[in-house]
């Protein structure tokens, strides 16, 4: 009776141990260290305007081409959920997958303008125009209609990175870059509408390469020199 006894309290204290040596989980240890140290990739999406999340289904899934690193981003109206390649060469976000197998999934470039990157995620004339009317709008400094005009993903993301009140010289960058992303990075060339082109002719000397011959907005130029 006493062995019995001796036996069912030494197995009662070892199941009352074991439990207790479980309690510490090491997710939960590797996920405090990945909040308290983001990677290069996390820290650029970031820098983007997108929202880190948990690396699960559902999400956007960017990874370095060069380090590797990744970062999980919710998806919105720039980027799908999927995977994607960060080029840190043209910098420039693109499909992991095939691009015959990935439409749906839009490339997002971005360009350095006085030390900040710029997303550009337009894919249409549309939101190309919202975007570059929302830059000459802070430019002219025409503060009542800048806060009445229409935002996009684009026009929001360089509000926010220069403000309201934008210099010619950034403005300059800006309407050259996105010119660059529009004829470049698109499989199909996208310009600015007439009325667009004319502004941006009289305000900064900029021609577009459809305007090389065009009369009706060379005039502007030649009249500014």
């Amino acid at each position: 009776m006493h062995k019995i006894i001796k036996i069912l309290l030494t197995t009662g204290m070892l199941l009352g141990v074991q439990p207790a040596l479980a309690i510490p989980f090491q997710p939960e240890l590797v996920e405090t260290k990945i909040s308290q140290t983001p990677n290069r990739m996390m820290q650029l999406a970031e820098a983007w305007g997108f929202k880190l999340t948990q690396c699960q289904e559902n999400v956007a899934v960017i990874s370095h081409d060069l380090t590797g690193e990744k970062a999980c981003v919710v998806p919105n109206y720039a980027i799908k959920a999927g995977k994607f390649i960060y080029d840190s060469t043209n910098h420039k976000i693109r499909p992991a997958t095939d691009r015959a197998t990935s439409n749906n999934n839009a490339e997002i470039a971005t360009r350095e303008v006085e030390n900040q990157e710029i997303v550009f995620n337009f894919t249409n004339a549309y939101d190309y125009g919202i975007c570059l009317d929302n830059i000459l709008l802070a430019y002219e400094n025409r503060q009542l209609e800048l806060q009445q005009a229409p935002k996009n993903e684009c026009a929001k993301n360089i509000l926010n990175k220069f403000g309201n009140h934008l210099s010619k010289d950034i403005a300059t960058k800006l309407i050259k870059s996105a010119d660059s992303y529009a004829t470049q990075d698109l499989e199909i060339e996208l310009y600015p509408t007439f009325g667009l082109r004319r502004r941006i002719a009289i305000n900064f000397g900029y021609i577009y390469d459809i305007d090389k011959n065009n009369e009706d907005i060379l005039k502007y130029v030649s009249v500014n020199r």
